[in-house]
């Protein structure tokens, strides 16, 4: 059984803009879980992890807040997550 809040969400996922909006915010949600999780797995650093993976500890910091919006191009991403095996 759906609630309220379950149903208005299906409801407005019907409108572009937003289920674009949601979407991207979601991923945004998921990748900052990501990328925290597996750092504190391999107990590292920001500034560790961030050298590892050949980005600033700044923004790294920002991804994992979920403040910042990654730009890397798709085609670079296997090379990007490759060596962690985040899955």
């Amino acid at each position: 059984m759906q609630t309220n809040a379950e149903s208005d969400l299906h409801e407005r996922l019907n409108d572009p803009v937003f289920a674009a909006e949601f979407g991207a915010e979601y991923a945004r949600a998921e990748l900052s879980l990501l990328l925290t999780k597996a750092r504190r797995e391999r107990k590292l650093t920001q500034e560790a992890m961030a050298g590892q993976l050949g980005i600033s500890q700044p923004y790294l910091a920002k991804l994992e807040s979920g403040e910042a919006n990654p730009t890397r191009p798709s085609d670079a991403l296997a090379g990007f997550w490759q060596p962690w095996d985040l899955r």
